[in-house]
């Protein structure tokens, strides 16, 4: 069984062709009339003795508001504004037909456990970590698809992943990280991997996206739930104190909340632009 849900915001759904070029008008040359009568026609004594006139015809640029009329807007990139983004750098330009797209297992925390992240923010001031909206344990890198990848891409996942087994992992301590480009830290909770299923399920991922020709996820990853982000790399202002302290908090959680030291992988999700496909996990009867 696949459900998918569809969320408001939008990504180009349609796809269009490139129209760099705006349809000139033609260009027409002098217009005279080629006389067939000689000089002994009858017609030559009402020839005048006024100069001719040459006109010359030469083409105005056209206003772009035409010219726009022509563009079609297809791989146009969009213009973005940081600062709506929380000064947010997007790792490629968004373009339009283009989806970005990622596997994960999606978390979802309770009051407690969003508590213990609001309290790990707290050991990071003044440092200016955000809570994020969404929690998750990433399975694959993020790539970008066509729109009319997505069924194929789906349907080749539910084939794969529906037969695997569910488990459950074991969260361990917080870690810091940074994206690739060195944009932003992220402060996580790290998940044990021994024992678990999260590896089979980036081979079986990574499987899946090599048919479409997409980059596998990282040789050797580290799997983590994302809890709070931060612009740029600020992980040399982090001190080994605090995040002494931060690994006791967590510590102490697990500790008063056994249900909630775990997570235990029941689906897992994928993500392309503004829908989410999920794919229920065999569990043991």
């Amino acid at each position: 069984m696949i459900s998918v849900v569809e969320y408001s915001s939008s990504s180009g759904e349609n796809d269009s062709h490139d129209s760099t070029e705006a349809n000139l008008p033609p260009t027409f040359p002098d217009k005279r009339p080629a006389s067939p009568l000689n000089d002994t026609s009858e017609c030559k004594r009402f020839k005048t003795s006024e100069p001719e006139i040459r006109r010359d015809v030469r083409l105005l640029p056209l206003p772009s508001a035409i010219q726009a009329l022509y563009d079609d807007g297809t791989e146009k990139k969009r213009r973005e504004d940081n600062s709506k983004h929380g000064g947010r750098i997007r790792s490629f330009a968004h373009v339009e037909g283009n989806w970005a797209t990622f596997v994960y297992v999606p978390v979802t925390p309770d009051d407690r456990l969003l508590e213990l992240f609001t309290s790990l923010l707290s050991c990071l001031r003044p440092l200016q970590f955000q809570l994020m909206s969404d929690h998750h344990v990433t399975l694959s890198r993020t790539v970008v698809i066509r729109h009319h990848w997505i069924e194929s891409l789906r349907d080749t996942l539910k084939e794969n992943l529906t037969t695997c087994d569910g488990c459950i992992c074991d969260i361990v301590q917080p870690r810091l990280y940074t994206n690739d480009e060195k944009t932003r830290t992220f402060l996580c909770l790290e998940v044990q991997e021994d024992g678990t299923h999260l590896r089979h399920y980036v081979d079986v991922v990574n499987k899946c996206f090599k048919e479409f020709r997409l980059q596998a996820y990282y040789e050797n990853p580290s799997f983590h739930i994302s809890i709070a982000w931060c612009l740029g790399d600020v992980t040399a202002n982090v001190t080994d104190q605090k995040l002494s302290q931060m690994k006791k908090m967590v510590h102490v959680f697990g500790q008063e909340n056994p249900d909630l030291s775990v997570l235990e992988v029941r689906e897992i999700e994928c993500k392309s632009g503004n829908k989410v496909f999920r794919f229920p996990l065999q569990q043991d009867s």
